[in-house]
This record gives structure tokens, C-alpha cells and sequence, in this order.
């Protein structure tokens, strides 16, 4: 009866931290998850797609302000429709540029995207936060990271159910 209520007991406290831990992996992910859709929604909001300047950079040097600016200068569509256009057009009629914007887009290279300048702010400094290549690197090597890690938090959860799942059945069994 001392073994039954001790294994009983056992179980209890097992599963409880068991599930304690994995629920406290869940909730962290969830939370990690919530921060970075926000963060996205701030850029998606507060910075230009394609330039990537803020938002109070355009209101402070531009006239128009940052909305004259995604509309006229950096029209996202735009930016797809000459990729199109580039894609459309026999090779031996691409020019120099183009050929080259065409190469770069191919090989998902984004050297050829404006960044940090902007035809309505030239000659204005902005601060010298222009990205670097090495911060894309950085970027592509936190993205590589984050998902190898979502990846083991996959596996622990399913083998942590798998265990949860084996001892119920063994317990329905006795």
C-alpha cells in the first residue's frame, strides 16, 4: 500500500513539473512570438519598406512627409512591377542596369534597393544608422538561430508529450 501511494505520489509530481516546464516553454515562445509581431508592426508603420528611414525623418525633412514619400518615391508596387518587367524582357534587351538589378534579384541579393537614401531627403544626415552588410549578416544569422531553436522547442514538446503519453498508458495498464 507505502509503494502504491508512493508511486501515485511519484507520478503526480513528475507530470506536474513536466507539464509545469512545458507550459512555461509554451507561455515564453508565445510571449517571444507577441514582441516580435510588434516590433514588425512599429517597422511596418514607422519606416519606409523600402529605404527603411523612419517615419519622423520624412515628417521633420520632407514635404509631403513620409506618406507623399511611399506613394511617389518608394512605391513598393513599383519596385514589383519592375522586377516583372525585368523578368519579361528578353535577356539581349536588358541594359547594363538593368542586367544587373535583374542578377541581383535572382541571386536574392538586396545590394540594388535604396537603402537608408532618399531622393526627398539628399543631403540631409540622418544620423549614420545606414545598415551595413554586416548587420544583414547578423540579421540572416539571428533568423538561422531563432528558427534552429523554435525547431528544438518542437522536439522537446513532442517528446516531453510522448513520455506524458507513454506513462498514462502504462498507469491505465496496471
Amino acid at each position: 500500500m507505502i509503494k502504491l501511494c508512493h508511486d501515485i505520489a511519484f507520478l503526480i509530481v513528475v507530470k506536474v513539473i513536466a507539464l509545469n516546464v512545458l507550459f512555461g516553454q509554451i507561455i515564453d515562445t508565445f510571449a517571444s512570438l507577441r514582441d516580435d509581431k510588434a516590433a514588425i508592426d512599429d517597422d511596418i508603420k514607422n519606416k519606409c519598406f523600402i529605404c527603411s528611414i523612419t517615419k519622423m525623418q520624412f515628417e521633420k525633412h520632407s514635404e509631403g512627409g513620409m506618406e507623399r514619400h511611399i506613394k511617389k518615391d518608394h512605391n513598393m508596387w513599383d519596385y514589383v512591377y519592375y522586377i516583372v518587367h525585368l523578368k519579361s524582357k528578353p535577356t539581349s534587351d536588358l541594359t547594363g542596369t538593368e542586367s544587373y538589378i535583374l542578377e541581383n534579384f535572382i541571386e536574392r541579393e538586396i545590394i540594388w534597393i535604396p537603402r537608408m537614401k532618399a531622393l526627398c531627403l539628399e543631403g540631409i544626415d540622418l544620423g549614420g544608422d545606414e545598415p551595413s552588410d554586416n548587420n544583414d549578416i547578423e540579421y540572416r544569422f539571428l533568423f538561422m538561430k531563432w528558427n534552429k531553436h523554435i525547431k528544438s522547442i518542437e522536439k522537446s514538446v513532442d517528446t516531453l508529450l510522448e513520455k506524458i503519453t507513454k506513462k498514462e498508458l502504462e498507469e491505465e495498464e496496471k
